[in-house]
Protein backbone atom coordinates (compact mmCIF):
# COMPACT_ATOMS: atom_id res chain seq x y z
CA UNK A 1 0.00 0.00 0.00
CA UNK A 2 1.38 3.41 -0.95
CA UNK A 3 1.56 5.78 2.03
CA UNK A 4 0.50 8.63 -0.26
CA UNK A 5 -2.94 6.96 -0.41
CA UNK A 6 -3.19 6.29 3.33
CA UNK A 7 -5.50 8.17 5.69
CA UNK A 8 -3.45 10.32 8.06
CA UNK A 9 -4.58 11.24 11.59
CA UNK A 10 -2.77 13.23 14.26
CA UNK A 11 -2.62 11.58 17.71
CA UNK A 12 -2.00 13.43 20.97
CA UNK A 13 -1.14 11.68 24.26
CA UNK A 14 -3.23 12.25 27.39
CA UNK A 15 -2.36 10.96 30.85
CA UNK A 16 -5.93 11.66 31.98
CA UNK A 17 -8.32 11.14 29.07
CA UNK A 18 -11.41 12.30 31.00
CA UNK A 19 -9.63 15.51 31.97
CA UNK A 20 -8.56 16.05 28.37
CA UNK A 21 -12.08 15.47 27.11
CA UNK A 22 -13.44 18.14 29.46
CA UNK A 23 -10.68 20.57 28.50
CA UNK A 24 -11.26 20.24 24.76
CA UNK A 25 -15.00 20.69 25.27
CA UNK A 26 -14.77 23.66 27.64
CA UNK A 27 -11.79 25.48 26.13
CA UNK A 28 -12.03 24.66 22.40
CA UNK A 29 -15.72 23.81 22.08
CA UNK A 30 -14.90 20.40 20.58
CA UNK A 31 -16.70 17.13 21.24
CA UNK A 32 -15.50 13.70 20.03
CA UNK A 33 -17.27 12.23 17.01
CA UNK A 34 -16.19 8.72 18.02
CA UNK A 35 -14.73 7.09 21.11
CA UNK A 36 -13.47 3.80 22.43
CA UNK A 37 -11.77 2.74 25.66
CA UNK A 38 -8.54 4.72 25.75
CA UNK A 39 -9.23 6.93 22.74
CA UNK A 40 -11.25 9.91 21.50
CA UNK A 41 -11.58 11.02 17.87
CA UNK A 42 -12.34 14.60 16.83
CA UNK A 43 -13.24 16.00 13.44
CA UNK A 44 -12.59 19.58 12.33
CA UNK A 45 -13.76 20.17 8.78
CA UNK A 46 -12.29 17.38 6.62
CA UNK A 47 -9.50 16.50 9.08
CA UNK A 48 -9.32 14.26 12.13
CA UNK A 49 -7.20 14.16 15.26
CA UNK A 50 -7.28 11.75 18.20
CA UNK A 51 -6.51 11.82 21.91
CA UNK A 52 -5.25 8.58 23.38
CA UNK A 53 -4.56 7.49 26.94
CA UNK A 54 -0.80 7.30 27.46
CA UNK A 55 1.62 6.88 30.34
CA UNK A 56 4.02 9.10 28.44
CA UNK A 57 3.66 12.83 27.90
CA UNK A 58 4.80 15.49 25.50
CA UNK A 59 7.21 18.14 26.77
CA UNK A 60 5.23 20.76 24.83
CA UNK A 61 8.34 22.23 23.25
CA UNK A 62 7.15 21.86 19.65
CA UNK A 63 3.89 22.18 17.74
CA UNK A 64 1.92 18.93 17.58
CA UNK A 65 -1.43 20.14 16.22
CA UNK A 66 -2.16 23.22 14.10
CA UNK A 67 -5.49 24.87 13.29
CA UNK A 68 -5.64 27.12 10.21
CA UNK A 69 -8.05 30.01 10.82
CA UNK A 70 -9.33 33.00 8.86
CA UNK A 71 -9.14 35.59 11.67
CA UNK A 72 -6.49 34.76 14.25
CA UNK A 73 -7.13 37.83 16.41
CA UNK A 74 -10.80 36.91 16.79
CA UNK A 75 -9.93 33.26 17.54
CA UNK A 76 -7.32 34.23 20.15
CA UNK A 77 -9.81 36.57 21.83
CA UNK A 78 -12.53 33.90 21.89
CA UNK A 79 -10.24 31.19 23.25
CA UNK A 80 -8.84 33.55 25.90
CA UNK A 81 -12.43 34.17 26.95
CA UNK A 82 -12.73 30.40 27.47
CA UNK A 83 -9.62 30.36 29.65
CA UNK A 84 -6.95 29.30 27.13
CA UNK A 85 -3.50 30.70 28.00
CA UNK A 86 -1.34 31.69 25.02
CA UNK A 87 2.43 31.50 25.00
CA UNK A 88 4.59 34.62 24.68
CA UNK A 89 7.97 34.47 22.88
CA UNK A 90 10.76 36.98 22.35
CA UNK A 91 13.47 35.47 20.17
CA UNK A 92 15.38 37.04 17.29
CA UNK A 93 12.97 36.93 14.35
CA UNK A 94 10.21 35.40 16.48
CA UNK A 95 8.41 37.78 18.84
CA UNK A 96 4.78 37.59 19.90
CA UNK A 97 2.64 40.66 20.55
CA UNK A 98 -0.45 39.89 22.61
CA UNK A 99 0.17 36.21 21.89
CA UNK A 100 0.47 36.55 18.09
CA UNK A 101 3.64 36.37 16.00
CA UNK A 102 3.94 37.73 12.44
CA UNK A 103 6.23 35.75 10.12
CA UNK A 104 7.53 36.55 6.63
CA UNK A 105 7.08 32.93 5.52
CA UNK A 106 5.08 29.91 6.58
CA UNK A 107 5.07 26.14 6.48
CA UNK A 108 3.70 24.57 4.44
CA UNK A 109 4.50 27.33 1.98
CA UNK A 110 1.30 29.11 1.00
CA UNK A 111 0.89 32.83 0.62
CA UNK A 112 3.56 35.35 1.54
CA UNK A 113 3.58 34.84 5.31
CA UNK A 114 1.72 33.71 8.38
CA UNK A 115 0.39 34.91 11.71
CA UNK A 116 0.66 32.36 14.51
CA UNK A 117 -0.33 31.80 18.14
CA UNK A 118 0.54 28.95 20.49
CA UNK A 119 -0.97 27.34 23.58
CA UNK A 120 -0.79 24.07 25.50
CA UNK A 121 -3.68 21.79 26.33
CA UNK A 122 -4.19 20.35 29.82
CA UNK A 123 -1.86 17.43 28.95
CA UNK A 124 1.03 19.67 27.89
CA UNK A 125 0.59 19.19 24.14
CA UNK A 126 1.51 22.26 22.09
CA UNK A 127 -1.23 23.51 19.75
CA UNK A 128 -1.03 26.40 17.32
CA UNK A 129 -3.34 28.68 15.39
CA UNK A 130 -2.15 29.85 11.99
CA UNK A 131 -3.50 32.42 9.56
CA UNK A 132 -1.78 32.52 6.15
CA UNK A 133 -1.44 36.04 4.76
CA UNK A 134 -1.15 37.15 1.16
CA UNK A 135 -3.42 34.33 -0.06
CA UNK A 136 -6.27 36.34 -1.53
CA UNK A 137 -7.82 34.39 -4.38
CA UNK A 138 -8.00 36.10 -7.80
CA UNK A 139 -11.36 37.49 -8.84
CA UNK A 140 -11.76 34.74 -11.44
CA UNK A 141 -11.01 31.88 -9.01
CA UNK A 142 -13.54 29.04 -9.40
CA UNK A 143 -16.04 28.45 -6.57
CA UNK A 144 -14.75 26.14 -3.87
CA UNK A 145 -16.90 23.05 -3.34
CA UNK A 146 -16.91 22.17 0.36
CA UNK A 147 -19.03 19.02 0.43
CA UNK A 148 -21.65 16.96 -1.39
CA UNK A 149 -24.68 15.47 0.36
CA UNK A 150 -27.52 13.10 -0.52
CA UNK A 151 -31.09 13.39 0.77
CA UNK A 152 -33.25 10.25 1.01
CA UNK A 153 -37.00 10.28 1.55
CA UNK A 154 -38.56 7.45 3.58
CA UNK A 155 -42.00 6.50 4.88
CA UNK A 156 -40.20 5.52 8.12
CA UNK A 157 -37.19 7.86 8.41
CA UNK A 158 -36.27 6.79 11.96
CA UNK A 159 -35.97 3.16 10.90
CA UNK A 160 -33.92 4.00 7.78
CA UNK A 161 -31.73 6.44 9.68
CA UNK A 162 -31.07 3.83 12.35
CA UNK A 163 -30.17 1.34 9.64
CA UNK A 164 -27.43 3.65 8.28
CA UNK A 165 -26.22 4.52 11.79
CA UNK A 166 -25.76 0.85 12.68
CA UNK A 167 -24.26 -0.23 9.37
CA UNK A 168 -21.66 2.56 9.28
CA UNK A 169 -21.35 3.03 13.07
CA UNK A 170 -21.85 6.79 12.89
CA UNK A 171 -23.74 9.29 15.01
CA UNK A 172 -25.84 12.07 13.45
CA UNK A 173 -24.64 15.68 13.63
CA UNK A 174 -27.44 18.23 13.12
CA UNK A 175 -29.42 15.31 11.66
CA UNK A 176 -26.74 14.50 9.07
CA UNK A 177 -24.75 11.26 8.88
CA UNK A 178 -21.19 11.68 7.69
CA UNK A 179 -20.31 8.71 5.45
CA UNK A 180 -16.72 9.35 4.50
CA UNK A 181 -16.69 12.49 2.38
CA UNK A 182 -20.45 12.35 1.69
CA UNK A 183 -23.19 13.65 3.97
CA UNK A 184 -26.48 11.70 4.16
CA UNK A 185 -29.79 13.08 5.41
CA UNK A 186 -32.75 10.72 5.84
CA UNK A 187 -36.08 12.53 6.09
CA UNK A 188 -39.77 11.86 5.70
CA UNK A 189 -41.18 11.61 2.19
CA UNK A 190 -43.32 14.71 2.73
CA UNK A 191 -40.27 16.67 3.91
CA UNK A 192 -38.31 15.55 0.85
CA UNK A 193 -41.23 16.48 -1.34
CA UNK A 194 -41.17 19.98 0.13
CA UNK A 195 -37.56 20.32 -0.96
CA UNK A 196 -37.79 18.61 -4.33
CA UNK A 197 -41.45 18.92 -5.37
CA UNK A 198 -41.75 15.16 -5.74
CA UNK A 199 -41.92 12.48 -3.00
CA UNK A 200 -39.12 9.94 -2.82
CA UNK A 201 -36.81 11.71 -5.26
CA UNK A 202 -33.11 11.59 -4.41
CA UNK A 203 -31.63 15.06 -3.94
CA UNK A 204 -27.95 15.88 -4.51
CA UNK A 205 -26.83 18.78 -2.31
CA UNK A 206 -23.64 20.69 -3.09
CA UNK A 207 -22.21 23.08 -0.49
CA UNK A 208 -20.04 25.81 -2.01
CA UNK A 209 -18.44 29.10 -1.02
CA UNK A 210 -20.02 30.82 -4.07
CA UNK A 211 -23.60 29.66 -4.65
CA UNK A 212 -24.32 32.59 -6.97
CA UNK A 213 -21.72 31.51 -9.54
CA UNK A 214 -22.90 27.87 -9.53
CA UNK A 215 -26.51 29.03 -9.94
CA UNK A 216 -25.50 31.24 -12.88
CA UNK A 217 -23.79 28.26 -14.54
CA UNK A 218 -26.87 26.08 -14.06
CA UNK A 219 -29.02 28.79 -15.64
CA UNK A 220 -26.56 29.04 -18.55
CA UNK A 221 -27.00 25.29 -19.10
CA UNK A 222 -30.76 25.76 -19.24
CA UNK A 223 -31.36 23.75 -16.07
CA UNK A 224 -35.01 24.08 -14.94
CA UNK A 225 -35.45 25.99 -11.67
CA UNK A 226 -37.28 24.13 -8.88
CA UNK A 227 -36.74 26.80 -6.22
CA UNK A 228 -34.84 30.02 -6.82
CA UNK A 229 -31.98 31.32 -4.70
CA UNK A 230 -33.38 32.11 -1.27
CA UNK A 231 -31.90 33.07 2.07
CA UNK A 232 -32.62 30.97 5.16
CA UNK A 233 -31.24 31.14 8.71
CA UNK A 234 -28.46 28.67 7.76
CA UNK A 235 -27.50 30.29 4.43
CA UNK A 236 -28.51 30.45 0.76
CA UNK A 237 -30.38 27.61 -0.99
CA UNK A 238 -31.46 26.99 -4.60
CA UNK A 239 -32.66 23.85 -6.42
CA UNK A 240 -32.45 22.88 -10.12
CA UNK A 241 -33.06 19.81 -12.27
CA UNK A 242 -30.29 18.15 -14.25
CA UNK A 243 -30.94 16.92 -17.85
CA UNK A 244 -32.28 13.59 -16.51
CA UNK A 245 -34.67 15.16 -14.01
CA UNK A 246 -32.51 14.61 -10.91
CA UNK A 247 -32.50 17.41 -8.38
CA UNK A 248 -29.42 19.49 -7.54
CA UNK A 249 -29.59 21.76 -4.51
CA UNK A 250 -26.88 24.42 -4.33
CA UNK A 251 -26.26 25.75 -0.84
CA UNK A 252 -23.90 28.22 0.76
CA UNK A 253 -23.97 27.66 4.51
CA UNK A 254 -23.21 30.62 6.75
CA UNK A 255 -21.08 31.08 9.85
CA UNK A 256 -24.04 30.58 12.19
CA UNK A 257 -24.51 27.02 10.90
CA UNK A 258 -20.84 26.06 11.40
CA UNK A 259 -20.77 27.74 14.80
CA UNK A 260 -23.53 25.41 15.98
CA UNK A 261 -21.48 22.43 14.86
CA UNK A 262 -18.32 23.69 16.51
CA UNK A 263 -16.86 23.17 13.02
CA UNK A 264 -15.44 25.21 10.21
CA UNK A 265 -15.94 24.90 6.47
CA UNK A 266 -13.23 23.00 4.68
Amino acid sequence: MALTDAVLETRLPAKDLDRARRWYAEKLGLEPVDERPGGLRYRCGPTVFCLFASRGASDGSFTQLAFEVDDIEAEVAELRGRGVVFEEYDFPGFRTVNGIVDLDSNYPSRGSGERGAFFRDCEGNMISLGQPVGTSAPDDAPPKLRSTSVLLGSSDPERLRGFYERVFEVEPVEGWLRLGSVGLLVDGRDDVAARTAEPGRVLLTVDTDDAKTIVERLRAEGAPVVSDLEERPDGHFSTFEDPDGNYIQVIQLNEAYFARLGDVPA
